[in-house]
């Protein structure tokens, strides 16, 4: 049997026409960290990846817990604590589709619907997202009544 873990992060900003996806994976095929910005008005993606070959994940997605990466083109950080999820997020050099270089998130994700699957695979849908983005040079200030998070969260053999 082999072991398949992964938590990823989702946050959706309508107004702003984008979406950002935070994601730590372990498979058998690869290990990957990566931070994902989607143009959601042109379908244009870019991303930061990297790979890290020993790592290991929280056992239960109640618990509070923390892991962080920092590599050459990426740095994240996601930390679960009383009931509130941190994604720190960094990839400087990350070219955006509209021309931006450089993406830096700091988010506060709490509340949602949660479900449990087989495996078990967690899904936490309609989190009130709080904190801010840069995209280039521009920051903006995400308040829970503009965008919206989702964690979906995987364990199994």
């Amino acid at each position: 049997m082999s072991f398949k873990d992964w938590d990823s992060y989702t946050l959706s900003y309508p107004s702003g026409g984008w979406s950002v996806t935070a994601q730590i994976s372990r498979i058998p095929s690869s290990r990957i960290f990566s931070i994902r910005f989607t143009d959601n008005s042109t379908g244009k993606e870019c991303v930061a990846e990297e790979k890290r070959l020993n790592f290991k994940l929280e056992k239960d997605w109640k618990e509070d817990s923390f892991v962080v990466f920092s590599g050459d083109q990426l740095l994240l950080s996601f930390i679960h604590k009383n009931g509130k999820r941190s994604i720190i997020a960094n990839a400087p050099d990350l070219n955006l589709p509209d021309g931006r270089k450089g993406l830096t998130l700091y988010l506060t994700l709490k509340g949602g619907k949660t479900t449990e699957e087989d495996g078990p695979i967690v899904r936490c849908t309609d989190m009130k997202a709080s904190g801010d983005i840069r995209l280039g040079h521009d920051t903006l200030d995400l308040k829970a009544d503009n965008c919206t998070g989702c964690f979906e969260w995987g364990r199994t053999k």
